[in-house]
């Protein structure tokens, strides 16, 4: 009997787990996007007295990973390298993918070109049907910043291939939209599973 109640118990109060994999070109912010979504996520979650420290930040090769709580679900972070020769191993990950961010400089419209090549086969590679698709246009506290309209200039087509994707406006220096965009992806990564 105890166990079944255990049983029970787990069922109904055990956070959903997700796998988020963070993609993008090489400088766009992937590594400064994960680490301060676990700075923001310990400082509105957690009661421990040890906070993460900021890690200095050099380009990634191959991954990092970080798993964050947030309300709803506990969500393990993959920021892989964006690099152009490491870029091929992003598809050794997309099997254990329940949403995917992309990170895209704002601020430098000469990449938006590769950028868009590469979320593009990365929604024909996978199947984005029932994956929610995140896009950061990242660096928003920046002057060089790409303003909005130009923004969805070149990337409305992108909008229309996939059912599940935002736009987000961020700046992972400040913080900015970062939370709104992951909780949108975690609930959207909810509703997939029902």
């Amino acid at each position: 009997m105890f166990t079944l109640f255990t049983g029970l118990w787990q069922k109904f109060t055990k956070k959903a787990e997700h796998t988020v994999l963070i993609l993008g070109l090489d400088g766009s912010g992937k590594t400064s996007i994960l680490n301060q979504l676990e700075q923001l996520l310990f400082e509105s979650h957690s009661r421990s007295a040890e906070k993460p420290k900021p890690a200095l930040i050099i380009p990634t090769i191959g991954q990092n990973s970080k798993l964050v709580k947030t309300k709803h679900a506990d969500v393990r972070l993959l920021d892989l390298g964006g690099g152009a020769t490491i870029r091929n191993i992003w598809k050794d990950y997309y099997n254990e993918a329940n949403g995917i961010i992309f990170v895209v400089d704002g601020t430098n419209v000469e990449r938006f070109p590769e950028a868009i090549a590469e979320i593009t086969m990365l929604m024909h590679t996978i199947s984005t049907n029932n994956i929610p698709f995140l896009v950061f246009f990242n660096k928003h506290d920046q002057l060089a910043f790409i303003p909005s309209s130009e923004l969805r200039n070149h990337f409305e087509e992108i909008r229309s291939t996939a059912p599940k994707i935002r736009f987000q406006i961020c700046s992972a220096k400040t913080g900015e939209g970062l939370i709104d965009g992951l909780s949108w992806l975690v609930f959207m990564m909810e509703e997939s599973k029902t």
